[in-house]
Parts: structure tokens; C-alpha cells; sequence
């Protein structure tokens, strides 16, 4: 296996630095002069995103490959969507924000934190690409472009979707992981890390 339980967590954990760097230069920018370096720090976020995703796909194609029913988006939904609301409840409140249908609506689709809404929509693309097309990954990669570019026209932001090719990448990373480490055991290692930096 290229992408171990440990070796994930590693990659996650550089993903949160890199976001954690990111949002805090960003704050920081906003009430302070900023020198080059600082300046370019909010860049990192998206990083980190990428990161999250490339794993992300990893990890689903491995838990798919076990078997996929409904208890597969259940713990995906536990896991991500759940605990946004519940930070962003309590945010709201500790900001003594006025509750409307418009706020409501936005917080239960995700749009008070981008990646919620992205991750969803790439979480429910995987289970029904993968569940019911014998193409799957025809389907799913397909699917990541066209969210992707949706998202683009709609939002404009290149956030919504700079980082979204990581996604399939970690999904045809773990589909074809025999072959890639075939290719980076005769002596591609350097040039497949360099390509993928």
C-alpha cells in the first residue's frame, strides 16, 4: 500500500499546518502591513486543500474497495458535514449573529466554509460513480471536471476549485497503485515527485 493509515495522518497533519499558515497570514494581512513573504503565505492554503483531497480520494477508493452501501456516505456525513455545523452554529453564536432563512440556507449547504461544499459534492460524485457505473472511473474523474468548472463559472473564485484535480489524482493513485509503483521503483521516483510538486 503507497498511502498508509500513519503515513495519511502525516499528510493530513502538513495539510493543516499549511492551512493553519495560510488563514492566519490572511487575518494577519488584513490588520497589519505585509512584507512579500507574508503576503504570499495565504497561498499555502490551497496546498494544504490539495493535499487534503489527493488523500482523500486515496482513502475512499481504499474504504470502496471493501464494499460500498449507504453507511459509506453516512460516515463520510458524520465525519465532515456534522462537525461544520456544529462549529459554525457555535461561531454564529458567539458572534451574536442575526438567524435568517438566507444564513440558515447557506449553513446547511455548506457555503460558510467552501471546502464543505466541495468535499460534499466530490463525496456524493465517488458513492454513485462508484456504486452504479461500470465506468467508475471514467464517471468520477469526468464528474471532478464538471463540478469543477461549475463551480468556477458560478463562484468565479479560483479557491472553488484550484485544488480540485487532487481529488482524482488520490483516486487514480490508489486505482492504478501497482502500476505507479512499478514506475517509481525503476528510478522515476525523483521525476514522478518533482512532477508531482
Amino acid at each position: 500500500i503507497l498511502l498508509s493509515k500513519q503515513l495519511s495522518n502525516s499528510f493530513n497533519g502538513v495539510a493543516v499546518v499549511l492551512v493553519l499558515t495560510a488563514h492566519c497570514a490572511q487575518w494577519y494581512t488584513m490588520y497589519a502591513s505585509s512584507n512579500t513573504v507574508i503576503g504570499l503565505m495565504p497561498k499555502l492554503g490551497r496546498y494544504g486543500v490539495s493535499i487534503f483531497f489527493m488523500v482523500s480520494g486515496y482513502g475512499l477508493v481504499c474504504s470502496a474497495e471493501r464494499g460500498i452501501d449507504r453507511n459509506f456516505f453516512i460516515r463520510r456525513l458524520r465525519a465532515t458535514y456534522i462537525p461544520y455545523i456544529i462549529i459554525e452554529i457555535i461561531a454564529f453564536f458567539l458572534k451574536g449573529v442575526t438567524w435568517n432563512l438566507k444564513r440558515l440556507s447557506r449553513l446547511l449547504l455548506g457555503m460558510e466554509a467552501w471546502f464543505i461544499t466541495v468535499i460534499m459534492l466530490f463525496y456524493i460524485l465517488f458513492y454513485l460513480g462508484w456504486k452504479y457505473s461500470k465506468h467508475k472511473i471514467l464517471v468520477i474523474e469526468t464528474g471532478i471536471c464538471i463540478i469543477s468548472i461549475l463551480l468556477a463559472v458560478i463562484f468565479k473564485d479560483s479557491l472553488w476549485y484550484s485544488s480540485n484535480i487532487a481529488f482524482g489524482i488520490g483516486i487514480i493513485v490508489k486505482v492504478y497503485e501497482k502500476r505507479f509503483i512499478t514506475f517509481i521503483s525503476k528510478g522515476w521516483g525523483i521525476k514522478t515527485i518533482l512532477l508531482m510538486v
